[in-house]
Protein backbone atom coordinates (compact mmCIF):
# COMPACT_ATOMS: atom_id res chain seq x y z
CA UNK A 1 0.00 0.00 0.00
CA UNK A 2 1.69 3.24 -1.19
CA UNK A 3 -1.07 5.70 -0.30
CA UNK A 4 0.05 6.06 3.33
CA UNK A 5 0.78 9.37 5.07
CA UNK A 6 4.39 9.37 6.34
CA UNK A 7 4.95 9.31 10.08
CA UNK A 8 6.58 12.76 10.04
CA UNK A 9 3.55 14.36 8.39
CA UNK A 10 1.22 12.66 10.90
CA UNK A 11 3.27 13.88 13.88
CA UNK A 12 3.38 17.44 12.51
CA UNK A 13 -0.39 17.44 11.92
CA UNK A 14 -1.01 16.55 15.57
CA UNK A 15 0.88 19.70 16.65
CA UNK A 16 -1.08 22.00 14.29
CA UNK A 17 -4.57 23.43 14.64
CA UNK A 18 -7.27 21.44 12.79
CA UNK A 19 -7.51 24.03 10.00
CA UNK A 20 -3.76 23.96 9.31
CA UNK A 21 -3.63 20.15 9.70
CA UNK A 22 -6.28 19.75 6.98
CA UNK A 23 -4.33 22.12 4.73
CA UNK A 24 -1.13 20.11 5.37
CA UNK A 25 -2.85 16.86 4.31
CA UNK A 26 -4.23 18.57 1.19
CA UNK A 27 -0.76 19.72 0.18
CA UNK A 28 0.67 16.24 0.77
CA UNK A 29 -2.06 14.58 -1.35
CA UNK A 30 -1.48 17.09 -4.17
CA UNK A 31 2.28 16.39 -4.16
CA UNK A 32 1.57 12.62 -4.06
CA UNK A 33 -0.67 12.85 -7.14
CA UNK A 34 1.92 14.94 -8.97
CA UNK A 35 4.44 12.14 -8.35
CA UNK A 36 2.16 9.87 -10.46
CA UNK A 37 2.25 6.91 -8.06
CA UNK A 38 -0.25 4.05 -7.80
CA UNK A 39 -2.04 3.42 -4.54
CA UNK A 40 -1.24 -0.32 -4.66
CA UNK A 41 2.11 -1.79 -5.63
CA UNK A 42 3.81 -5.19 -5.12
CA UNK A 43 7.19 -4.67 -3.54
CA UNK A 44 8.42 -8.34 -3.81
CA UNK A 45 7.20 -9.83 -7.06
CA UNK A 46 9.01 -13.16 -6.40
CA UNK A 47 6.50 -14.01 -3.66
CA UNK A 48 3.57 -13.87 -6.09
CA UNK A 49 4.93 -15.03 -9.43
CA UNK A 50 4.26 -18.74 -8.62
CA UNK A 51 0.89 -18.11 -6.98
CA UNK A 52 -1.82 -20.50 -8.18
CA UNK A 53 -4.86 -18.66 -9.50
CA UNK A 54 -8.13 -20.60 -9.42
CA UNK A 55 -11.66 -19.82 -10.42
CA UNK A 56 -14.50 -20.33 -7.95
CA UNK A 57 -16.78 -21.23 -10.85
CA UNK A 58 -14.79 -24.47 -11.26
CA UNK A 59 -15.64 -25.53 -7.71
CA UNK A 60 -18.37 -27.87 -8.91
CA UNK A 61 -15.78 -29.94 -10.80
CA UNK A 62 -14.23 -31.21 -7.55
CA UNK A 63 -15.26 -34.88 -7.20
CA UNK A 64 -15.20 -34.96 -3.39
CA UNK A 65 -18.19 -33.02 -1.96
CA UNK A 66 -16.53 -32.61 1.44
CA UNK A 67 -13.36 -31.24 -0.16
CA UNK A 68 -15.52 -28.79 -2.08
CA UNK A 69 -17.23 -27.69 1.14
CA UNK A 70 -13.86 -27.29 2.84
CA UNK A 71 -12.49 -25.08 0.04
CA UNK A 72 -15.66 -23.01 0.04
CA UNK A 73 -15.45 -22.60 3.81
CA UNK A 74 -11.78 -21.55 4.02
CA UNK A 75 -12.26 -19.24 1.00
CA UNK A 76 -15.19 -17.47 2.71
CA UNK A 77 -17.48 -18.39 -0.16
CA UNK A 78 -19.78 -20.37 2.13
CA UNK A 79 -19.95 -20.95 5.88
CA UNK A 80 -20.44 -24.48 7.22
CA UNK A 81 -20.78 -24.59 11.04
CA UNK A 82 -19.95 -28.31 11.30
CA UNK A 83 -16.78 -27.91 9.24
CA UNK A 84 -15.85 -24.80 11.22
CA UNK A 85 -16.16 -26.71 14.53
CA UNK A 86 -14.26 -29.70 13.11
CA UNK A 87 -11.40 -27.45 11.93
CA UNK A 88 -11.17 -25.76 15.33
CA UNK A 89 -11.09 -29.14 17.04
CA UNK A 90 -8.47 -30.46 14.62
CA UNK A 91 -6.16 -27.43 14.75
CA UNK A 92 -6.35 -26.83 18.51
CA UNK A 93 -3.68 -28.76 20.42
CA UNK A 94 -5.79 -28.57 23.58
CA UNK A 95 -8.13 -31.16 22.01
CA UNK A 96 -5.42 -33.44 20.58
CA UNK A 97 -6.23 -36.43 22.81
CA UNK A 98 -9.98 -36.03 22.32
CA UNK A 99 -9.51 -35.98 18.56
CA UNK A 100 -7.22 -38.99 18.83
CA UNK A 101 -9.73 -41.21 20.66
CA UNK A 102 -12.58 -40.07 18.41
CA UNK A 103 -10.43 -41.21 15.48
CA UNK A 104 -10.04 -44.65 17.09
CA UNK A 105 -13.80 -44.96 17.47
CA UNK A 106 -14.31 -43.93 13.85
CA UNK A 107 -11.75 -46.57 12.85
CA UNK A 108 -13.82 -49.09 14.83
CA UNK A 109 -16.84 -48.19 12.62
CA UNK A 110 -18.86 -46.86 15.53
CA UNK A 111 -21.84 -44.75 14.35
CA UNK A 112 -21.39 -40.96 14.37
CA UNK A 113 -24.52 -40.42 16.46
CA UNK A 114 -23.25 -42.77 19.17
CA UNK A 115 -19.83 -41.08 19.28
CA UNK A 116 -21.50 -37.67 19.45
CA UNK A 117 -23.68 -38.84 22.34
CA UNK A 118 -20.72 -40.23 24.30
CA UNK A 119 -18.53 -37.15 23.77
CA UNK A 120 -21.31 -34.54 23.91
CA UNK A 121 -20.72 -33.26 20.37
CA UNK A 122 -23.02 -32.38 17.53
CA UNK A 123 -23.36 -35.42 15.22
CA UNK A 124 -22.58 -33.18 12.24
CA UNK A 125 -19.19 -32.29 13.76
CA UNK A 126 -18.29 -35.98 14.12
CA UNK A 127 -19.34 -36.59 10.52
CA UNK A 128 -17.17 -33.67 9.36
CA UNK A 129 -14.19 -35.05 11.32
CA UNK A 130 -14.68 -38.47 9.76
CA UNK A 131 -15.02 -37.22 6.20
CA UNK A 132 -12.17 -34.69 6.40
CA UNK A 133 -9.55 -36.30 8.67
CA UNK A 134 -10.53 -39.91 9.50
CA UNK A 135 -11.90 -41.34 6.27
CA UNK A 136 -11.10 -45.07 6.46
CA UNK A 137 -13.49 -46.06 3.67
CA UNK A 138 -10.60 -46.97 1.35
CA UNK A 139 -9.17 -49.59 3.73
CA UNK A 140 -8.98 -53.12 2.30
CA UNK A 141 -11.50 -55.64 3.58
CA UNK A 142 -9.01 -58.41 4.34
CA UNK A 143 -7.80 -58.48 8.00
CA UNK A 144 -4.26 -59.29 6.86
CA UNK A 145 -4.27 -56.36 4.41
CA UNK A 146 -5.63 -54.06 7.11
CA UNK A 147 -2.85 -55.17 9.45
CA UNK A 148 -0.23 -54.48 6.78
CA UNK A 149 -1.78 -51.04 6.20
CA UNK A 150 -1.51 -50.22 9.91
CA UNK A 151 2.16 -51.20 9.95
CA UNK A 152 2.74 -49.10 6.82
CA UNK A 153 1.10 -46.09 8.49
CA UNK A 154 3.54 -46.40 11.38
CA UNK A 155 6.51 -46.62 9.02
CA UNK A 156 5.26 -43.58 7.08
CA UNK A 157 4.76 -41.57 10.28
CA UNK A 158 1.01 -41.20 9.72
CA UNK A 159 0.32 -42.63 13.18
CA UNK A 160 2.63 -42.63 16.19
CA UNK A 161 4.06 -45.89 17.58
CA UNK A 162 2.20 -45.41 20.87
CA UNK A 163 -1.07 -45.16 18.92
CA UNK A 164 -0.35 -48.41 17.11
CA UNK A 165 -1.34 -50.47 20.17
CA UNK A 166 -4.78 -48.84 20.28
CA UNK A 167 -5.30 -49.22 16.53
CA UNK A 168 -4.29 -52.87 16.86
CA UNK A 169 -6.81 -53.52 19.65
CA UNK A 170 -9.55 -51.78 17.68
CA UNK A 171 -8.57 -53.74 14.56
CA UNK A 172 -8.90 -57.06 16.40
CA UNK A 173 -11.77 -56.39 18.84
CA UNK A 174 -13.64 -53.31 17.64
CA UNK A 175 -14.80 -50.66 20.15
CA UNK A 176 -14.41 -53.18 22.98
CA UNK A 177 -10.66 -53.25 22.35
CA UNK A 178 -10.37 -49.51 22.98
CA UNK A 179 -12.52 -49.75 26.11
CA UNK A 180 -10.52 -52.71 27.45
CA UNK A 181 -7.23 -50.90 26.78
CA UNK A 182 -8.04 -47.59 28.49
CA UNK A 183 -10.97 -48.40 30.82
CA UNK A 184 -10.72 -52.08 31.69
CA UNK A 185 -12.16 -51.56 35.18
CA UNK A 186 -15.52 -50.56 33.68
CA UNK A 187 -16.11 -53.76 31.69
CA UNK A 188 -19.29 -55.68 32.46
CA UNK A 189 -19.49 -59.46 32.85
CA UNK A 190 -20.16 -60.21 29.17
CA UNK A 191 -17.36 -57.90 28.05
CA UNK A 192 -14.91 -59.56 30.46
CA UNK A 193 -15.79 -62.97 29.03
CA UNK A 194 -15.19 -61.67 25.51
CA UNK A 195 -11.83 -60.15 26.51
CA UNK A 196 -10.74 -63.41 28.17
CA UNK A 197 -11.72 -65.32 25.05
CA UNK A 198 -9.66 -62.89 22.96
CA UNK A 199 -6.63 -63.35 25.24
CA UNK A 200 -6.97 -67.12 24.91
CA UNK A 201 -6.97 -66.83 21.13
CA UNK A 202 -3.93 -64.54 21.11
CA UNK A 203 -2.04 -67.12 23.18
CA UNK A 204 -2.02 -69.33 20.08
CA UNK A 205 -0.28 -66.64 18.00
CA UNK A 206 2.23 -65.97 20.76
CA UNK A 207 2.97 -69.70 20.95
CA UNK A 208 3.76 -69.71 17.23
CA UNK A 209 6.21 -66.88 17.79
CA UNK A 210 7.91 -68.79 20.61
CA UNK A 211 8.13 -71.92 18.47
CA UNK A 212 9.89 -70.05 15.67
CA UNK A 213 12.30 -68.50 18.20
CA UNK A 214 13.25 -71.79 19.96
CA UNK A 215 16.99 -72.46 19.62
CA UNK A 216 18.26 -74.11 22.84
CA UNK A 217 17.03 -76.99 25.07
CA UNK A 218 16.07 -74.52 27.78
CA UNK A 219 13.93 -72.59 25.32
CA UNK A 220 12.38 -75.90 24.25
CA UNK A 221 11.41 -76.62 27.87
CA UNK A 222 9.85 -73.18 28.14
CA UNK A 223 7.99 -73.81 24.90
CA UNK A 224 6.64 -77.15 26.18
CA UNK A 225 5.50 -75.47 29.40
CA UNK A 226 3.69 -72.84 27.35
CA UNK A 227 2.02 -75.58 25.29
CA UNK A 228 0.81 -77.21 28.51
CA UNK A 229 -0.58 -73.91 29.74
CA UNK A 230 -2.30 -73.40 26.40
CA UNK A 231 -3.94 -76.84 26.64
CA UNK A 232 -5.12 -76.06 30.15
CA UNK A 233 -6.55 -72.78 28.90
CA UNK A 234 -8.49 -74.65 26.22
CA UNK A 235 -9.80 -77.08 28.83
CA UNK A 236 -10.84 -74.23 31.10
CA UNK A 237 -12.60 -72.54 28.20
CA UNK A 238 -14.52 -75.74 27.43
CA UNK A 239 -15.41 -76.09 31.11
CA UNK A 240 -16.73 -72.54 31.10
CA UNK A 241 -18.87 -73.33 28.06
CA UNK A 242 -20.25 -76.47 29.76
CA UNK A 243 -21.07 -74.48 32.90
CA UNK A 244 -22.78 -71.82 30.82
CA UNK A 245 -24.91 -74.48 29.09
CA UNK A 246 -25.73 -76.05 32.45
CA UNK A 247 -26.75 -72.67 33.80
CA UNK A 248 -28.98 -72.03 30.78
CA UNK A 249 -30.55 -75.50 31.18
CA UNK A 250 -31.19 -74.84 34.87
CA UNK A 251 -32.79 -71.50 34.03
CA UNK A 252 -35.04 -73.19 31.46
CA UNK A 253 -36.10 -75.82 34.00
CA UNK A 254 -36.85 -73.16 36.60
CA UNK A 255 -38.90 -71.23 34.05
CA UNK A 256 -40.81 -74.39 33.09
CA UNK A 257 -41.51 -75.21 36.75
CA UNK A 258 -42.72 -71.67 37.39
CA UNK A 259 -44.99 -71.87 34.37
CA UNK A 260 -46.50 -75.14 35.60
CA UNK A 261 -47.09 -73.67 39.05
CA UNK A 262 -48.76 -70.65 37.52
CA UNK A 263 -51.00 -72.87 35.38
CA UNK A 264 -52.02 -74.87 38.50
CA UNK A 265 -52.95 -71.67 40.27
CA UNK A 266 -55.02 -70.58 37.28
CA UNK A 267 -56.90 -73.89 37.19
CA UNK A 268 -57.54 -73.70 40.95
CA UNK A 269 -58.82 -70.15 40.58
CA UNK A 270 -61.06 -71.18 37.69
CA UNK A 271 -62.63 -74.04 39.72
CA UNK A 272 -63.27 -71.71 42.67
CA UNK A 273 -64.90 -69.17 40.36
CA UNK A 274 -67.07 -71.91 38.85
CA UNK A 275 -68.33 -72.98 42.29
CA UNK A 276 -69.08 -69.37 43.17
CA UNK A 277 -71.07 -68.91 39.95
CA UNK A 278 -73.00 -72.13 40.54
CA UNK A 279 -73.85 -71.04 44.07
CA UNK A 280 -75.12 -67.68 42.82
CA UNK A 281 -77.25 -69.35 40.12
CA UNK A 282 -78.78 -71.78 42.62
CA UNK A 283 -79.74 -68.91 44.88
CA UNK A 284 -81.31 -67.02 42.01
CA UNK A 285 -83.21 -70.01 40.61
CA UNK A 286 -83.84 -71.58 44.00
CA UNK A 287 -82.66 -74.87 42.65
CA UNK A 288 -79.67 -77.00 43.30
CA UNK A 289 -76.66 -76.30 41.24
CA UNK A 290 -76.39 -80.03 40.58
CA UNK A 291 -80.05 -81.34 40.54
CA UNK A 292 -80.77 -85.00 41.24
CA UNK A 293 -83.23 -86.56 38.80
CA UNK A 294 -85.60 -89.32 39.89
CA UNK A 295 -84.99 -92.82 38.72
CA UNK A 296 -87.63 -95.33 37.53
CA UNK A 297 -87.73 -96.94 40.99
CA UNK A 298 -88.37 -93.58 42.61
CA UNK A 299 -91.19 -92.87 40.20
CA UNK A 300 -92.90 -96.27 40.80
CA UNK A 301 -92.50 -96.08 44.54
CA UNK A 302 -95.92 -95.56 46.17
CA UNK A 303 -96.44 -92.23 47.79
Amino acid sequence: MNFVVPAGIQQLSRNLPPRLADKLFAVWKRRWRQADQTKLAIERIDEYENLVIWNAKKMASLPDPWLRKLVEHVSNLEFYPDIDAALKLHLNDDYAQIKRYIGHLIFAKQPDCQIAKEWNFNPGVITALRMLFFDFSALPSSPVAQWATLVQWVNNGDIKPDEFALYRRVHEMGPLGLKAQVAGAFLNADERIEVKDYLTKTALGNTFNIQFATRTPREALVYNRVIGDLVRLDLQREEIKVRQHEQKLLEMQVAKLGKELNEGKVQEMQSEDLKLIQSAISQLSRADAEPRYKTVFDMTKPK
